[in-house]
């Protein structure tokens, strides 16, 4: 059956389902045409708000996160996640809402949305909800089914908050928040929301909303969420994600939505990854709120919350919205229980397997096929599971299309896997999967081999939970592990644009190495393309004149731990320039500069020059070139500082290299100071830094631009010491 025909199916068994459910709650039948009726009493209660810590806050801040389709492309899970977050307070049909919705002054890429739903709506994307988009300032919601109240918004961040408040309407339900509310306050808010047929509790990693009926026999709520928090990331590991992650690996913190979906009904499977996991049976809702039966014998639960994050690419293993075995079998060994395959005899099956001629994987039982990758992880490690997680999502990020297709893909999904447990664990384990009667395809074949990894000699088709015989996650030690780089290069400085140099690591022969560059010394930071790549570039900044860079390169077996580093210094070396002119001259004389430049032989150098004052005014500024000197006339005594820029540039050649040198220049005064100097005259084209005499027998230096057009315009204004502008365009000149 395609995979539209099975979610087809599903859906409709469970539109029935919500159905049915209603009318056990309270609520009239739905109308013909398959909509729920509203006016569903009784099912939430009807005390009103208290007063106090135990009530839910009514003004919330919207948690922000990315959009969850995006999230999950790049991240390569399947199922949809929490889409909004609980508010704490549940309404009746025929209440009113009044709510404030505050953007900040920054609309959302996409309108905020309220959702009011019953826990027993089994459809994708709680299809029977009612949903009302918030507008900025007041809404008013009419509200027309029973139902807790939602917040939902999934897009770009804004980067600003976003703030609604529940000003009219609203019924508080008990919202237990670990590390926020005590037990005693969640003994008080059982009593004080008696009529509530729902509770909430809520954590750092899970959202869990639960009928009271289950939830009044909960004493320990605190240690109940921390168990789930623990629980969460373990299994989040397993498969290379997390909050804490990088891009693609990086999972946004919102928490797991876990919901007690039982209607009163007999359903097709206890469980069902959507939106989070929703439970069908009531011995699974009581469970998920049991911390001791969470942590002994929830082996539904452990697969749900497995399923969640399984990469699409590896499941083939089993269900598409079930359990996921693997993530059970992990969170059975982590808690410290005995596993079920040896309890149920699946060990012991798997060696009449083994021993028989005729094996075929695709045969096996899905359970079964599970312990194959199982066998894995008790001979490598969990990082090898991790491991192959983190390649198939990197290799996604780069453009490769992965078959994800449970149904049609299953054959190219099991080729992927054989290549990337092979390369990942640093075996050639073509013997491993032959054993298993995997079929190998030629292609798949070639490349494992092609990889000249360590063969395996190992029978490790015969390790099982309670007698690991062939240990390979420590077989490469110390001895095997070394850090060489390849010797670092020194370069001129100058370059006006950016310039990568390679970092290149030698590559490891033993077990499975992670690399890792840092920077650990120099004047700045520079930037490392990809920090845990054997071969890699560091980027030095355009205008960088010199330094000494210092290296680090980490190498690491992911099994063991085993670690070496080597260390090497990058330098750049800064290019030398001079300016070659006369120190001193006299006012009037003409005064010649040119530059040199070190190393830049068949560059063509172009030269570019500035004379400032000892006030910092620019009084000259040219240009000039390789065998072609710039000159200017020395007008006004004083000192002066030559800048010097030069730029080498080359045919073909797609940078350039800048340089930087300085001259100090004397101007004495001439043979006769006192005439030396002009007359002011109206209408002249003065430059700046031009000295004049004026009719008060001062001197004036007309100033630099965007001052200088002003030095000869009209005398009324810009007369040297007369107009009434005359400090806009000129200076008093002390010789």
């Amino acid at each position: 059956m395609k995979e539209n025909q099975v979610c087809r199916a599903h859906w409709a068994r469970l539109g029935v389902a919500a159905l049915a459910a209603a009318t056990l709650l309270g609520a009239a039948p739905a109308s013909a045409a398959g909509q729920p009726a509203t006016g569903q009493t009784g099912a939430f209660g009807s005390l009103p708000v208290q007063a106090g810590s135990i009530a839910p806050a009514r003004q919330i801040e919207i948690q922000q996160y990315e959009a969850d389709g995006a999230m999950r492309q790049a991240d390569l899970t399947r199922h949809a996640r929490n889409p909004f977050q609980t508010t704490g307070y549940w309404v009746k049909a025929g209440d009113n809402l009044v709510i404030d919705f505050d953007d900040a002054g920054v609309a959302p890429g996409v309108p905020v949305e309220v959702w009011i739903l019953h826990p027993t709506d089994n459809t994708q994307r709680y299809h029977y909800a009612q949903k009302a988009k918030l507008v900025k300032g007041e809404n008013r919601i009419a509200v027309e089914k029973d139902g807790i109240v939602n917040i939902a918004y999934e897009h770009t961040p804004t980067g600003h908050p976003l703030t609604v408040t529940l000003r009219e309407g609203g019924r508080a339900l008990p919202h237990f928040v670990l590390g926020k509310h005590t037990n005693a306050q969640w003994q008080e808010m059982l009593a004080t929301y008696a009529d509530s047929a729902y509770v909430e509790l809520v954590s750092q990693h899970a959202e869990i909303t639960v009928r009271a009926s289950h939830a009044k026999h909960l004493k320990d709520p605190s240690e109940l969420l921390r168990t789930w928090d623990r629980m969460v990331p373990a299994v989040q590991a397993l498969y290379g994600v997390g909050v804490d992650k990088n891009a693609p690996h990086r999972l946004d913190p919102r928490p797991v939505r876990i919901v007690d979906a039982y209607n009163g009904t007999r359903q097709s499977s206890d469980v069902i990854v959507m939106e989070g996991i929703r439970f069908y049976t009531d011995a699974a809702a009581a469970r998920m709120i049991a911390a001791d039966a969470l942590t002994r014998n929830a082996w539904t639960i452990w697969g749900a919350l497995g399923q969640q994050y399984l990469p699409a690419p590896m499941m083939w293993r089993g269900s598409t919205y079930g359990s996921d075995d693997l993530g059970a079998l992990y969170l059975q060994q982590w808690l410290g229980q005995q596993s079920r395959y040896e309890t149920q005899g699946t060990w012991d099956s798997l060696k009449r397997y083994f021993g028989g001629e005729k094996r075929d994987f695709n045969r096996l039982a899905h359970h079964t096929q599970t312990a194959m990758a199982w066998q894995l992880h008790l001979t490598f490690g969990k990082q090898l599971l991790a491991d192959i997680g983190t390649a198939y999502r990197q290799m996604a990020a780069g453009g490769t299309h992965l078959p994800q297709d449970p149904f049609n893909k299953v054959g190219e999904m099991q080729q992927l896997f054989m290549q990337q447990a092979s390369l990942q664990s640093g075996y050639n384990l073509l013997p491993f999967f032959e054993k298993w009667g995997v079929s190998i395809d030629p292609q798949t074949r070639h490349a494992i081999e092609s990889l000249q990894l360590t063969p395996l000699v190992e029978p490790i088709w015969e390790n099982r939970d309670s007698d690991i015989r062939y240990d390979l996650s420590k077989k490469c030690d110390i001895a095997g592990i070394k850090a060489q780089m390849e010797p670092l290069p020194a370069m001129d400085g100058g370059y006006r644009r950016d310039v990568q140099i390679p970092l290149q690591a030698k590559p490891v022969q033993c077990g499975t190495a992670k690399y890792l560059w840092e920077q650990i010394d120099g004047p700045k930071t520079l930037t490392i393309a990809d920090a845990r790549s054997a071969r890699t570039t560091v980027t030095v900044p355009g205008g960088l004149q010199d330094g000494a860079f210092k290296f680090k390169l980490t190498v690491s077996d992911q099994r063991t731990g085993a670690t070496e580093s080597a260390v090497d210094t990058f330098r750049v070396v800064k290019r030398l320039a001079a300016v070659r002119g006369p120190a001193k001259v006299k006012a009037g004389d003409t005064v010649t500069l040119d530059g040199r430049v070190r190393d830049v032989m068949g560059f063509a150098l172009t030269f570019k020059w500035r004379v400032l004052d000892a006030a910092g005014n620019e009084a000259h500024s040219g240009t000039g070139s390789r065998g072609k000197p710039w000159q200017f006339v020395a007008k006004a005594p004083g000192q002066y500082k030559v800048f010097m820029t030069a730029v080498a540039t080359k045919e073909g050649w797609d940078n350039s290299i800048e340089v930087h040198a300085e001259h100090q220049l004397s101007v004495e005064p001439g043979a006769n100071p006192e005439r030396q100097y002009p007359d002011y005259r109206e209408g002249t084209s003065y430059q700046a830094g031009d000295v004049v005499r004026g009719r008060d027998n001062r001197f004036y230096q007309c100033r630099s631009w965007p001052r200088t057009a002003w030095c000869g315009s009209a005398a009324r204004a810009y007369e040297p010491g007369k107009g009434w502008a005359w400090r806009e365009a000129w200076n008093l000149f002390k010789r």
